[in-house]
């Protein structure tokens, strides 16, 4: 009877331990997010070779614009159409059209967009459902959906607009 006690005692010490741990770590990350908001909030940047270009506080690639500040993304291709999105929608968004054409994974996507590391599995349950936010979003819109492409295996790529509109005539690259 004593050993099982021991043992039972021994299994509880463990199983706060793990809990501690796990504490501590969420407690890391979530403080890697508020220090990485803080410190970049406002501080917008050069992305890839100029195929995204940023006006202040918007992100504009092909035939849509992201202005960060309201979280709305807009259609400029003759129609207007804004949607708006939530922050976590318009950051990933953001990740994603500052690297068009670029598959990028969710631990990836997570790690730029909110600037702190997670494990693969945390970041894929993080990410994915922005993405299938954002494509619900854009499917009542001119904007066609699949400008959020799966690349199986690898995460999710930004095809701007008019690679999109090519490819959808038979055009452009499959």
């Amino acid at each position: 009877m004593l050993k099982y006690l021991i043992s039972l005692a021994q299994g509880i010490i463990d199983a706060f331990r793990r809990h501690y741990e796990t504490v501590k770590r969420l407690t890391r990350y979530v403080s890697q997010a508020l220090e990485s908001y803080y410190s970049v909030a406002g501080n917008e940047h050069e992305l890839n070779n100029g195929v995204a270009t940023e006006m202040g506080s918007t992100l504009t690639v092909g035939t849509l614009q992201l202005a960060r500040l309201t979280r709305s993304l807009t259609f400029l291709n003759g129609e207007y159409c804004a949607v708006t999105l939530t922050k976590g929608e318009s950051d990933v968004l953001a990740v994603l059209m500052g690297h068009p054409g670029e598959a990028m994974s969710c631990w990836a996507i997570a790690r730029e967009a909110w600037g702190y590391d997670m494990l693969d599995i945390e970041a894929k349950s993080l990410i994915r459902p922005h993405i299938s936010r954002l494509r619900h979003k854009l499917n009542d819109t001119p904007i066609d959906p699949t400008t959020i492409t799966t690349v199986r295996g690898l995460g999710y790529m930004f095809v701007p607009e008019s690679s999109t509109a090519s490819s959808k005539n038979g055009a452009g690259p499959r």
